[in-house]
């Protein structure tokens, strides 16, 4: 079965963001209940469907080619499975509108290549620091 993001609050929402989960693929559910879904995640699809354009988040990952090793490391820590590798360039790349930015990936990767957003690697440190005081 699917997993749902939340029971509570986001039923029909899975982990990643603009796909939805209804009625069997849940779990065992009656028909009733399993229309009623249905529904719901038509109505939560309709909300990004109504947009006239879906903007990628601010802060999404972005790679540094000229030092990324191809390590892969980065896509198979990604929850959001935004990172792959294009074969044509024989480069990792990012899905800008799957991206996060929750920052697994520049934890992940040993050579520092991939960097989030707007933030510098020495810009988040200072940010910390100052912070602690």
């Amino acid at each position: 079965f699917i997993q749902e993001a939340d029971s509570k609050w986001r039923p029909v929402d899975t982990g990643k963001e603009g796909i939805f989960v209804c009625g069997l693929a849940r779990g065992p559910v009656r028909a009733p209940e399993a229309v009623q879904e249905g529904k719901a995640a038509a109505l939560r699809a309709l909300r990004i469907l109504a947009k006239d354009s879906i903007s990628a988040s601010r802060h999404s990952a972005y790679v540094r080619h000229a030092i990324c090793s191809l390590c892969e490391r980065c896509i198979a820590v990604c929850p959001f499975g935004a990172r792959f590798v294009d074969p044509e360039l024989g480069m990792i790349m990012v899905d800008h509108v799957s991206c996060q930015g929750c920052g697994a990936c520049a934890a992940e990767c040993p050579n520092s290549a991939t960097l989030i957003g707007d933030f510098e690697e020495y810009g988040v440190m200072d940010v910390i620091e100052a912070a602690l005081g």
